[in-house]
């Protein structure tokens, strides 16, 4: 089966696909709203080999200017063939229904080249033909269903409501950050054969294009990413390609501050009518770890350079927090081994009560500081000094990353290096 771009591999895609997939099983027509930067026709295709590899018979409308749901029902007839013996084109949902050897599914596409208006006649057939399709299962025939992509303005459209034999599906809740981070993977994996910068820049930039995955075609060249000098132009040229303005991304991040986070971090099945515009233009879009979020781009044209400070602050945590603990675990672990888990009493205390409970409880417990000065107080520990060059390393990174402190690529390079160099110590 063929895939089409960067989305198409994604698992919310997928999800999606699967989603679609059961309307057809329950022999419902679907209508599915995407943002503009989604190509309708893409959708179409993927729906479409999907659809036949299940054994559906699909045939396709090429529509795009029809000014009428009769017009609409027209195109349909034109499309499939229908006449009668006489030469006449059924008139009405029902006349087409009328006729034998029709197809399972119906796709339509085309409408991205036409006017508005002429999707709002297709959107309004959909009632109509889901009405037609409740007679036609009454009858104990099989409703022949519709499919139907609307990217862009298309999709602010005022739709249906879903029905027994309608479903309206939405372009939304993916990518999240998780799959922004496996296009990352699959881009930056072995490109210039340095794995450890492929690492870090692979969590800054799931970060920065998380809903966006074609923002890395603009970042994905290397620089250190805490030059705010260097990363602010290319998002404001990004905006620029998209055709966005600051006017447009202000009321974008007004209608997401409105929202309200704890709202954005439900699983809706689509925008909230506030964000609607700002979603059908690619401006916002929801994640599963972070809610509602405005795109890096939109942030850099308001100019809120610490919100994208704090973006490439997300995406470094979620990597070195839990690399830097392990490392530590790895510590208390081998001074364990060596001297018994009271160690962290022996050369020198915490520096607050709580610590000191906690360390009597559990060695595991002792801290980057306290690790700091055993090693500091005992002479002993002093001779490995590649392990305690590697602990004041790893508590300096700490401590900027508990600061939400961005960390350059020089700092995680050092860092790394003392690591594999204190390794042979542990």
């Amino acid at each position: 089966m063929r895939r089409h771009g960067k989305a198409a591999r994604l698992p919310g895609f997928q999800e999606l696909e699967n989603r679609i997939l059961d309307d057809f099983a329950a022999m419902k027509s679907v209508l599915l709203l995407l943002p503009e930067h989604v190509p309708a026709g893409r959708v179409v295709d993927e729906v479409r080999a999907l659809a036949e590899i299940l054994g559906y018979y699909t045939r396709e409308i090429l529509a795009g200017h029809e000014d009428s749901p009769a017009r609409c029902v027209e195109s349909i007839a034109s499309g499939l063939g229908l006449e009668d013996e006489n030469g006449y084109k059924p008139k009405g949902v029902h006349g087409i229904l009328s006729f034998d050897h029709l197809p399972d599914l119906i796709l339509i596409r085309g409408l991205e080249e036409g006017p508005v208006s002429a999707a709002a006649h297709w959107t309004g057939l959909f009632s109509e033909w889901a009405r037609a399709s409740h007679s036609r299962a009454n009858s104990g025939e099989r409703p022949l269903m519709l499919f139907l992509a609307l990217s862009g303005q298309g999709a602010l459209l005022e739709t249906p409501q879903p029905d027994l034999y309608l479903s309206v599906a939405h372009w939304w809740g993916f990518p999240s950050i998780l799959e922004t981070r496996l296009v990352c993977r699959t881009r930056l994996s072995g490109g210039n054969g340095k794995p450890l910068e492929g690492l870090w820049r692979e969590s800054v930039l799931s970060s920065l294009c998380c809903g966006d995955p074609a923002l890395l075609d603009t970042l994905e060249d290397g620089w250190d990413f805490s030059r705010m000098d260097a990363l602010m132009p290319k998002l404001v040229d990004y905006a620029g390609v998209r055709g966005w303005s600051r006017e447009e991304a202000d009321r974008a991040a007004r209608a997401v501050s409105g929202h309200g986070a704890a709202q954005g971090l439900k699983t809706n099945e689509r925008p909230a009518a506030a964000l609607k515009p700002s979603w059908a233009r690619g401006l916002v879009f929801l994640t599963p770890e972070r809610g509602v979020v405005l795109h890096t781009a939109a942030l850099a044209l308001l100019e809120r350079c610490e919100d994208i400070l704090h973006r490439i602050w997300a995406g470094q945590a979620e990597l070195l927090l839990p690399l830097i603990d392990s490392f530590r675990l790895r510590i208390c672990d081998h001074l364990s081994a060596r001297y018994g888990e009271s160690w962290p009493l022996r050369w020198a205390g915490p520096a607050s009560h709580e610590e000191l409970e906690n360390v009597r409880r559990n060695a595991r417990a002792c801290q980057w500081g306290h690790l700091a000065a055993i090693f500091d107080a005992s002479p002993e520990l002093r001779r490995k000094a590649p392990l305690q060059k590697a602990i004041l390393r790893a508590r300096y990174v700490r401590n900027e990353m508990a600061h939400y402190k961005t960390i350059s690529l020089s700092d995680f390079s050092m860092l790394m290096r003392c690591m594999e160099d204190a390794q042979a110590g542990l």
